[in-house]
């Protein structure tokens, strides 16, 4: 089964405005499927194959003679020395009318994809894609389970559309290659088996501030190394880092940054829980639901190609809001609880962030009731379905 990606309509809409689309994105999130699907026409080479892998780094020179465009070209950090090339082909083609000639795709953005963007400055546009959304799913119609149903199955489109697949294994072999492509050439020998605990400690401190100290001493390794496991999670996006909203709130903000998973599935297989009663019902239900709910506002924005105007906020004291949304003229102050019955009391961060703000504040409180409720004329609460049509409404953004 294909569910119809909300990118695929920015993607198409780059088409013939740039000679080179660049999209980026976790592996198995989708990018070759949906850039096959809507760019047929596109001749499809993955450098994962490694003969043609080989073929684009010991005869660049000659790779586009044979493979002419327009062309697909997935995972080209694998052959750097191609990029001098397509730069070439473009700067002697770039007064024609011509669609998109090279497409890239790249899961990483280490320093080749940095290279990338270096290369084709001013040449190229870059999206990037993410896993599932429940945007896309309510889209195409498809009835939506429970949130601990989606984040047990996760939101890659592998295990969310296959009913059969054992998702034990396949979370195996996923972190296993992920492991074994990206991230081991990054790590000493000795520090293998001691990511693997570093992963689950990332999974079981979610939504939590950065505390690398902390993880550090109980793993026995320097803070360090801890912050550069963790920018590599980041670049091969599988973290996210939250900033803290500023603004004019001074010195009242805590400033380190909270740490989400891009897909909570991820983060669920890493934390142990193995179906989704367990998820419902444990000190992590709290942490799993903010997590998805995050990420479904990043996706809501990466599918429009938008850079996510995302923060959290909070107060030496304590006072917290979980999501702020920077629309510039205004914010969007979201509260994420997983019940399924809120009261005042879940929306008491809310008002006071807005006395603090400097900006008009629109007030949200996502959780797991069933229809829109009203606690206060001040607050407007959302049930999880419903965020992104809330979203579209209020950031008029389609």
């Amino acid at each position: 089964m294909y569910v119809n990606r909300k990118l695929a309509d920015k993607a198409k809409g780059l088409l013939g405005q740039f000679h080179v689309l660049l999209v980026t994105g976790a592996r198995q999130s989708g990018k070759s499927t949906l850039l096959r699907k809507i760019f047929p026409d596109h001749k499809y080479l993955s450098l994962d194959d490694l003969r043609i892998r080989s073929q684009a780094n010991e005869e660049p020179a000659s790779f586009f003679d044979y493979y002419q465009s327009p062309v697909i070209i997935d995972e080209v950090q694998y052959a750097p020395d191609l990029l001098p090339y397509i730069k070439l082909a473009v700067d002697e083609n770039k007064f024609c009318e011509t669609s998109s000639s090279y497409i890239l795709t790249g899961s990483q953005k280490f320093a080749v994809m940095d290279q990338i963007q270096e290369s084709l400055a001013g040449r190229m546009a870059i999206l990037n894609l993410n896993t599932l959304s429940v945007e896309e799913l309510r889209d195409q119609d498809l009835d939506l389970p429970a949130w601990t149903e989606i984040v047990y199955r996760s939101l890659y489109p592998e295990p969310y559309l296959n009913a059969k697949l054992d998702l034990n294994l396949w979370f195996e072999g996923y972190v296993q290659a992920w492991l074994n492509r990206d991230i081991r050439q990054n790590l000493k020998n000795s520090h293998l088996r001691v990511f693997d605990k570093f992963l689950q400690l990332i999974a079981v401190r979610l939504t939590g501030e950065e505390n690398y100290n902390s993880i550090a001493k109980e793993l026995g390794v320097s803070r360090l190394t801890v912050q550069s496991w963790a920018a590599l999670l980041e670049k091969t996006q599988i973290l996210y880092s939250l900033q803290p909203y500023h603004s004019n709130l001074g010195k009242r903000i805590i400033k380190s940054a909270k740490v989400y998973f891009f897909d909570t599935g991820l983060a669920n297989y890493l934390s142990g829980f193995l179906n989704p009663d367990q998820i419902s019902n444990n000190i992590m239900t709290g942490p799993l639901f903010e997590n998805f709910i995050v990420s479904e506002v990043l996706k809501f924005f990466d599918n429009r190609g938008i850079k996510a105007p995302l923060y959290f906020f909070r107060e030496n004291n304590g006072t917290e809001v979980d999501l702020i949304i920077d629309l510039k003229d205004r914010l969007l102050a979201i509260e994420i609880k997983s019940t399924s019955m809120p009261n005042k009391s879940h929306i008491k961060s809310l008002l006071r962030f807005a006395e603090l703000s400097d900006k008009p504040v629109v007030n949200l409180l996502v959780c797991n009731s069933g229809k829109e409720l009203k606690l206060d004329n001040l607050v407007r609460v959302v049930p999880w379905q419903d965020l992104s049509l809330v979203l579209r409404e209020l950031t008029q953004h389609r």
